[in-house]
């Protein structure tokens, strides 16, 4: 599955690429605070569940650290490393302070019997190892539309993918493997046009 960045900024062209990408040294440094951003964010994130802690923050915190967001996307945008050594611990700094915020409050993290992951189209899965862990994530949403499994859910959905057993003799040679994409392999059609 590929990672999904929680505060990189869009992709452009390379016509549009930012400053610092025309020097690798600046790319480097760029990249590491961008790592860093990352990082903190993914924590907090797994800490508090995808897309929670945001709802759980009062109103004058979250436009804050909006607005810091937008500075930090906007430093990466421009790509001028000044700003980006500015905004990249200030974007920390801004998701530590909704934590603490939270936690000050008497909001409980997310419970430790169960996971979640945030897909790329935004859906957040839980994986619970219990019927209660299931109910337990539902009744903690918070207002975020969640899918809930159990593990054995999970088990069995892998276990009627025709691909499963690929997956399986692959990580089983190749420890440390990642599944970064899945997608449908589409049959040829055998009567089409020859391709020569």
């Amino acid at each position: 599955m590929n990672r999904r960045f929680k505060e990189k900024p869009p992709q452009r062209s390379p016509s549009e690429n930012p400053a610092f990408m025309k020097d690798p040294a600046m790319e480097k440094e760029a990249d590491q605070i961008l790592g860093q951003v990352d990082q903190v964010a993914t924590d907090i994130e797994t800490k508090w569940g995808y897309g929670r802690l945001e709802k759980l923050t009062d109103f004058a915190l979250l436009e804050k650290f909006k607005k810091q967001r937008i500075k930090f996307h906007e430093a990466f945008k421009v790509g001028l490393l000044p700003d980006i050594r500015i905004h990249g611990p200030a974007m920390i700094r801004a998701w530590q302070a909704l934590d603490k915020a939270a936690l000050a409050a008497g909001h409980e993290i997310q419970d430790p019997y169960w996971m979640e992951t945030q897909m790329d189209d935004g859906t957040v899965f839980v994986i619970t190892n219990c019927d209660l862990g299931k109910r337990k994530a539902l009744k903690n949403a918070d207002g975020r539309d969640l899918i809930v499994y159990m593990a054995d859910e999970v088990a069995k959905t892998m276990r009627s993918w025709p691909g499963e057993a690929t997956v399986q003799a692959i990580f089983k040679h190749f420890k440390g493997s990642k599944i970064d994409k899945v997608r449908k392999i589409r049959k040829e059609d055998p009567n089409d046009a020859i391709p020569f």
